[in-house]
C-alpha cells in the first residue's frame, strides 16, 4: 500500500475498535502511532486503496481510529486528513451506515473539516450539521436576493438619471416640448398610447418614458388589437430603455395571442 504500511492500519483499526483513548490499551496504541503522523497526510488514492479489502466493521473502525489519533496526537491533516478520505469511501460503499459514523466523528473530532472534507460548521451531530447547513443556505439565498435588490435599485436610479438627461436634452432641442408634455397631462395610459400610435410627426421615443414604464403585460393584453398592431409598427427598429422594455412586453403579448411571433 503506497505510503501507508500495514502496521499503521492495524494500529488505527484497533484504536477505532476501542473507540476511546483513556484506557491502557488505547495508550499503548497511541504511543506506537505517535511517530506515524505522516499517514494522516497521504493522498486520497492511498487511502482508497487501503480501504478496498476492508469489511464494513474494520472500515468504520479505521475512520474512528484516525479521528481519535488526529485529536490526541495533534496530527495536522486538516482538509486532507485521512479521516476524510476513509469516511468518503465508507459513505460511498456503505451509505446506510454513514450517518451513524459521521455522528460519532462529529462528536469527537476537533478537525473542522472532518468527516466531510468541507466545513462541518462546528456541528457535533448530523442533525445539528443539517440544521446549520440549511441555515447557511437560507442566509446565502437571502444575501443573494438582497444583492440583486441593491443592484436593481442602482439600475433603476441609473435609468431614471438617463431618462432625466434624455428629457433635458429633448427639451433643449425642442422648445415646444414643454407644451407637448403639458398636452399629455391628464391622459390615461391607454389614451397616451393611442396618441403615440397615431402620432405621425414624432417618433415614439419622443413620448415620456413614464408611459412605457407604467404599462404592464395585463394592460397591453387589454388594448384593442388594432392599437397593439399599430404600436408594434411604430416600434420597428431598435429601442433602448423603457420603450425597449415595452416593445419586449408587447412582442410577448402578440406572440401569446397569436401562437407565433409578432407580426
Amino acid at each position: 500500500m503506497p505510503g501507508i504500511d500495514r502496521r499503521t492500519i492495524f494500529l488505527l483499526v484497533e484504536l477505532g475498535r476501542l473507540g476511546e483513548t483513556g484506557s491502557p490499551a488505547a495508550g499503548d496504541l497511541l504511543a506506537e502511532l505517535a511517530d506515524r503522523g505522516e499517514a494522516d497526510i497521504q493522498p486520497p488514492a492511498s487511502w482508497f486503496e487501503t480501504c478496498i479489502d476492508l469489511e464494513a466493521e474494520d472500515h468504520a473502525a479505521l475512520v474512528r481510529g484516525l479521528a481519535l489519533a488526529e485529536g490526541v496526537l495533534d496530527w495536522e491533516g486538516g482538509r486532507g486528513a485521512g479521516v476524510i478520505w476513509t469516511f468518503r469511501d465508507f459513505r460511498k460503499r456503505h451509505p446506510d451506515s454513514a450517518d451513524a459514523l459521521a455522528d460519532w466523528v462529529l462528536a469527537r473530532s476537533d478537525n473542522e473539516y472532518a468527516p466531510f472534507g468541507s466545513s462541518n460548521l462546528g456541528a457535533r451531530s448530523m442533525a445539528e450539521y443539517r440544521a446549520k447547513f440549511a441555515q447557511r443556505v437560507d442566509r446565502r439565498a437571502q444575501s443573494l436576493a438582497e444583492r440583486r435588490e441593491r443592484e436593481e435599485a442602482v439600475e433603476r436610479r441609473r435609468a431614471a438619471r438617463r431618462a432625466a438627461n434624455r428629457e433635458a436634452d429633448l427639451r433643449r432641442r425642442d422648445p415646444g416640448r414643454a407644451a407637448f408634455l403639458a398636452s399629455l397631462e391628464g391622459l390615461t395610459l391607454v389614451e397616451a398610447l393611442a396618441r403615440a400610435a397615431a402620432d405621425g410627426e414624432r417618433p415614439i421615443g419622443h413620448y415620456p418614458t413614464r408611459v412605457a414604464d407604467a404599462v404592464r403585460a395585463d394592460l397591453i393584453a387589454a388594448l384593442p388589437p388594432d392599437l397593439r398592431t399599430t404600436l408594434w409598427e411604430r416600434l420597428r427598429g431598435r429601442h433602448r430603455g423603457p420603450w425597449g422594455v415595452f416593445k419586449k412586453r408587447l412582442a410577448s403579448c402578440l406572440a401569446a395571442e397569436e401562437g407565433r411571433g409578432p407580426p
